[in-house]
């Protein structure tokens, strides 16, 4: 249809299409037969979830669904935690605590996460913390929905002027803390899903 020079619409219900979803062949087939792609920004769990961490994030490495066996995870954490751009994660709800847990042993327990569960749906909710806190709190936890992890960037590669914009004032709130206004409460949270 589009060689014929009629429009094409591919749309997604579950966010950006092309990111974390075969989109992306449909896009380099037309690309390959010479027809014009255009994109309409739409829902994207990726930006949605690094803006509402409250994070610094003005560099994010982005890397999907992680690999299945914890050596792979491990190596990808090794490799990218200590940098400076926050690492973003798609993630099971039942694989939250492992991710989480293997976060924790690599990249530090006191490194600061969220969790951030349910994008811009009803029972959205954020939670935020050390990465010790956030396996603890995931390992057993029965979350269901979409879950997308965002771990606040290591220090290497990060200038004194860079630090200075980007972490908070020593006099500033806890950025750590849960989100309690976006969401209704975890217990009920729990029982609506």
């Amino acid at each position: 249809m589009a060689a014929a020079g009629k429009a094409v619409v591919f749309t997604s219900d579950a966010g950006m299409p092309g990111v974390s979803d075969p989109g992306h062949i449909l896009v380099r087939e037309a690309l390959l037969a010479g027809v014009p792609v255009d994109v309409i920004p739409g829902p994207s769990a990726v930006a949605t979830a690094v803006a509402l961490s409250g994070m610094p994030a003005s560099m994010f490495t982005f890397f999907g669904f992680p690999p299945r066996r914890d050596g792979r995870v491990t190596q990808i954490l090794q490799d990218h935690g200590g940098l400076r751009p926050a690492l973003v994660f798609y993630e099971s709800p039942r694989r939250l605590g492992r991710l989480l847990a293997l976060a924790a042993d690599v990249c530090g327990g006191d490194r600061l996460g969220a969790v951030c569960l349910e994008l811009t749906k009803k029972f959205q909710r954020v939670k935020r913390g050390r990465l010790d806190d956030l396996a603890a709190f995931f390992r057993d936890d029965e979350t269901r929905g979409e879950a997308v992890v965002v771990i606040a960037g290591g220090g290497r590669g990060r200038s004194e002027e860079d630090r200075d914009r980007d972490d908070p004032p020593a006099d500033a709130p806890d950025p750590a803390g849960d989100e309690e206004d976006s969401a209704p409460d975890d217990d009920h949270a729990k029982s609506a899903r």
